[in-house]
């Protein structure tokens, strides 16, 4: 007879980037796909590049709680430092736009908020749907701007969770312990009722620690250490939190 199985938590939430979605292409790709558009040609690589340096860099002077004017003043500023770093003579990207570089960022930031532009893991609909099947309720805590509602919602994963609270509504950052906090209110549930699935140790593991909820590192390229303890796959998430009733 197979073993009725039960969760000790009654919330699970969940990062997104590199933990639900990625990038169906590189960044640099959609860069320089679109760009070329705009008669400027640069190599996908070497934008990719500059554009993993650059956010490294700045990812956490994206401010939380800001509006949304000032989330595309952030995201337009990084773009054409992406660009300038990325060469063709080091000249301001303006003028390698040709005074047309408001219309290239412009579409440049809708194109992150269409589903096409994302690739849901596969993994991903089963280990929900198992863990609904537990009782356990979701949401996702993510530190992202004001276009993931609707891009959740276009991609068809919205309705999976009770709420989606990123870092540009609640606004904290993770590690902040202060996205957990909203989290936890929300849900009605006390930190050591919940768990915290993400991809990033210091925004995830160390986040979700400061606010006493117990971490699952998700390593989908298989980069951590052995002792971090991480899981490969979300199909692993439901046998690390939950056991026999």
């Amino acid at each position: 007879m197979k073993k009725a199985v039960s969760c000790q938590y009654k919330a699970v939430l969940f990062d997104v980037g590199e933990t639900l979605i990625c990038t169906s292409r590189s960044i640099g790709e959609f860069y320089a796909e679109t760009a070329s558009r705009y008669g400027v040609e640069v190599v996908p690589g070497t934008l990719d590049s500059a554009f993993r340096r650059l956010w490294t860099e700045r990812r956490n002077t994206l401010h939380a709680g800001t509006s949304e004017e000032l989330e595309r003043q952030w995201w337009y500023h990084l773009v054409a430092d992406t660009f300038a770093r990325a060469g063709r003579g080091c000249q301001p990207p303006k003028r390698q736009f040709e005074k047309r570089f408001e219309d290239f960022f412009n579409e440049l930031y809708d194109i992150f908020a269409r589903p096409e532009t994302w690739r849901v893991f596969p993994d991903v609909e089963p280990a929900l749907a198992e863990l609904r099947g537990l009782g356990v309720r979701l949401a996702v805590v993510s530190n992202w701007d004001s276009r993931l509602e609707v891009l959740l919602r276009r991609l068809g994963l919205a309705e999976r969770f009770e709420f989606i609270l990123t870092s540009a509504r609640a606004g904290y950052r993770k590690p902040d312990a202060g996205i957990f906090r909203v989290a936890l209110e929300r849900l009605g549930v006390y930190a050591g009722e919940a768990a915290h699935v993400g991809d990033s140790y210091e925004d995830d593991v160390v986040g979700a620690r400061n606010a006493g909820i117990r971490p699952v590192l998700i390593d989908r390229r298989g980069g951590c250490p052995p002792d971090t303890g991480a899981i490969g796959s979300l199909a692993e998430l439901a046998a690390v939190l939950c056991g026999p009733a």
